[in-house]
């Protein structure tokens, strides 16, 4: 059976994709995939001593919004993978999985050795990315669908989490092999193939190479206008800012 979009992928009218810098626990021990309630989104500036604690929400008194809840949080891990959500969230998407699971992606704008750089992100020959990634998380579809009736947090409908994709390919058409076994990438490379290497104070130590700063994105479902009319395949387009 073919699975189209959900109308879920409408969830961040009500629902906020929390960005801060890392998710600790006030004993800082690491957060998991769901565990943090607190808000980034503020109605106004913060100044009453209430909302200015750390690790909790600032002034929630929107005028226009019943009701907001985090579903992530950048810096909470996969308790599977002990793998950390990334970067600031930007592009982001919804879809079913399938009929029980609802798949939401978000891409993550992170600038390499302009900041601390990000964990490698392996492919499947082995080359590792810093920088940007994309990240999926899966939440059961029915708990999702209640989610705003109840004040449960996101990590009792968390089923998992990973990284959009694992291969890629340069301007060249080539797959992307690790920098040692002479693979290449567009931000580094010239038309003639030459890889620039950084200078001293800006050389990569989590990966081969970085993506840079993947911004807005688009997601476009298979056959949308129609049976057999528009793409073959559901795709995400993004791109480097």
């Amino acid at each position: 059976m073919k699975i189209r979009t959900s109308r879920t992928a409408l969830w961040m009218a009500t629902l906020l994709f929390s960005s801060t810098t890392l998710a600790y626990g006030r004993g800082h021990e690491k957060m998991t995939l769901g565990q943090v309630t607190a808000l980034i989104a503020e109605a106004s500036t913060a100044d009453e001593p209430s909302e200015l604690q750390d690790g909790k929400s600032g002034d929630t008194n929107f005028p226009f919004t019943g009701n907001m809840k985090a579903i992530a949080t950048v810096g909470e891990v996969d308790k599977m993978t002990g793998k950390a959500l990334t970067g600031y969230p930007d592009g982001q998407a919804a879809w079913l999985k399938d009929d029980d699971t609802v798949r939401v992606a978000y891409q993550s704008e992170s600038y390499a050795t302009m900041g601390k750089q990000t964990y490698g992100w392996q492919m499947k020959s082995g080359v590792t990315f810093t920088g940007s990634h994309i990240h999926w998380i899966d939440y059961n579809r029915n708990q999702f669908a209640n989610f705003l009736n109840n004040i449960n947090t996101t990590s009792t409908m968390v089923e998992g989490s990973g990284h959009l994709f694992y291969n890629i390919y340069n301007q060249f058409g080539e797959a992307v092999q690790p920098k040692a076994q002479g693979g290449t990438w567009g931000n580094q490379t010239l038309p003639n193939g030459t890889v620039v290497d950084f200078n001293d104070d800006h050389k990569l130590t989590e990966g081969d190479f970085f993506f840079e700063s993947f911004c807005g994105a688009f997601y476009e479902p298979a056959h949308k206008y129609g049976k057999g009319i528009g793409l073959e395949d559901d795709v995400c387009i993004t791109a480097e800012e």
